[in-house]
């Protein structure tokens, strides 16, 4: 669904063609012609300018969240996982959803968990939008709202890392530890 290795996007980016009418006011929307898959390059994090990572990534017909998470973790693709992080961190209203449904998966590894929510501004405790001209008790129960997700993501990775070192080794564990860690 996403690459965000430069030398992947070139190489992708070779066999697609712009699209003339697009709807979206950021990025370039492109198509494969062989395929007629549709794609969007993008800047992520940048807040709507040119300044944040470049991300090429397939376009979905609207997937509900869960889905495109569910795509991203079972893909076993870094890009993936951190493309996607990068999406939603310009998306804070996703992120009770998206802790609910990462709070749900057990199946989940650790690696996987400090993967996307390291990449996902969701740990960083800090107001989304201007306290400029805003009373200030709204700007604390905002800021509040936002610590209170920090710690949620926290919390995640926290017992995730936990968890995996206090599990038992298994055959696998054994025959992998010589093996170089990615």
């Amino acid at each position: 669904m996403y690459l965000i290795d430069r030398a992947a996007q070139e190489h992708r980016l070779a066999g697609l063609v712009p699209v003339e009418s697009s709807t979206h006011t950021i990025g370039q929307h492109l198509r494969d012609p062989q395929t007629g898959q549709e794609w969007l390059l993008y800047h992520a994090l940048g807040r709507q300018s040119e300044s944040g990572p470049r991300v090429l990534r397939e376009e979905h017909p609207d997937l509900p969240l869960t889905q495109r998470l569910s795509v991203c973790f079972a893909s076993g693709s870094r890009d993936d996982l951190v493309g996607l992080a990068w999406e939603l961190s310009e998306v804070p209203d996703t992120w009770p959803s998206m802790l609910g449904w990462l709070e749900e998966q057990e199946a989940l590894s650790a690696e996987q968990i400090v993967l996307f929510l390291g990449n996902v501004t969701v740990m960083g405790a800090v107001n989304r939008r201007s306290v400029a001209g805003r009373e200030v008790g709204e700007v604390l129960a905002e800021f509040r709202r936002y610590s209170g997700l920090a710690a949620r993501a926290r919390h995640l990775v926290e017992g995730r890392e936990s968890r995996r070192e206090t599990r038992p080794a298994t055959p696998q564990d054994e025959s992998t530890s010589g093996a170089a860690q990615p």
